[in-house]
């Protein structure tokens, strides 16, 4: 199972959502959207968020896929 998109922002050392919005250039209401599964990021953001959180691109876009299938389950 992928890590969550909040682990991965913790894990990277993000403690607050408004610290990673802040890095990426996005409004921290995006972050939490994207934590929840109720959006997705546009796609031009992932290469930033990836290095924002020191992982690969295809690492935030399964955690971004494991948080709208978590939303769709519940």
């Amino acid at each position: 199972m992928s890590e969550s998109f909040h682990e991965l922002r913790k894990n990277a050392g993000y403690s607050t959502q408004e610290q990673f919005a802040q890095r990426i250039s996005v409004p921290r209401s995006c972050v939490a959207k994207w934590e929840a599964g109720l959006a997705k990021p546009q796609i031009e953001k992932v290469p930033s968020i990836a290095e924002a959180l020191n992982v690969t691109e295809g690492i935030v876009i399964a955690a971004i896929l494991t948080a709208v299938k978590e939303k769709v389950q519940s």
